[in-house]
């Protein structure tokens, strides 16, 4: 097992800026006031000249993550979802932003964790085709665990989405995971109108406070929803 203070004493490489993808990353961490350190999924040790900050929407912006795709969550759960989140790829703080010790963490290769009493630490396992790891993370246990949980959740509803759209479109043979079965349909439908509804009324809700100073008002939020669920007709 190795601290952030270990990892950081050994590095590799330094670029003035990275395009970094999901799977190229393990965990990001702040690196002195204005750069980033980077544990690579091939074990490289890489600082990147830019803040953490900085870094974060770099790597949301290079791999095309929008916000309607996240920030909608926080209305289907009522409290908001931290980090970027897209289906199984999951790139999540370990504690809020403004703590010093904040690591951004690839979830998708966590294959488990313990909390460390002693330190105050957790003790994340990571396990790819190139490592096999365990890094102390100063953290809050019961932080840590709902910021992976509201994300497990986002990351459960957006999979179920993108099931449901291989359903409509007969791709299912494709999938293991789906089948006919009609209550199977039924509950993919229900989750898919669910999300895009939410989904929907965010963007413009946004876009109406930009325009207009205001949230929309509930008739043309009703109107929205009466258009979104209107089915086809023929003219």
């Amino acid at each position: 097992m190795k601290t952030m203070a270990q990892l950081k004493g050994k590095i590799d490489c330094c670029l003035p800026k990275a395009n970094l993808r999901w799977d190229d990353c393990l965990l990001l961490s702040h690196y002195g006031e204005d750069k980033t350190f980077v544990l690579m999924t091939d074990g490289t040790h890489l600082v990147v000249e830019q803040s953490l900050r900085e870094s974060i929407n770099a790597f949301a912006r290079f791999n095309v993550c929008h916000q309607s795709n996240i920030c909608p969550g926080a209305t289907l759960f009522d409290r908001p979802v931290r980090g970027i989140v897209a289906g199984m790829n999951r790139l999540l703080p370990t504690s809020g932003l403004h703590n010093p010790n904040l690591v951004y963490y690839m979830a998708r290769f966590l294959l488990g964790y313990v909390y460390l009493p002693q330190t105050g630490e957790i003790c994340l396992h990571f396990v790819n085709d190139h490592l096999n790891c365990r890094i102390a993370i100063p953290a809050y246990q019961e932080t840590f665990n709902k910021i992976l949980q509201e994300a497990d959740e986002l990351s459960s509803v957006q999979l179920s989405l993108l099931h449901y759209f291989m359903h409509c479109y007969a791709y299912q043979h494709k999938c293991t995971q789906l089948t006919n079965d009609y209550h199977r349909s039924r509950q993919m439908r229900e989750k898919a109108i669910q999300w895009e509804e939410t989904k929907l009324l965010w963007i413009v809700n946004e876009a109406y406070k930009t325009c207009y100073g205001q949230a929309m008002e509930e008739e043309m939020r009703a109107e929205l929803i009466t258009v979104m669920e209107k089915c086809y007709q023929t003219k």
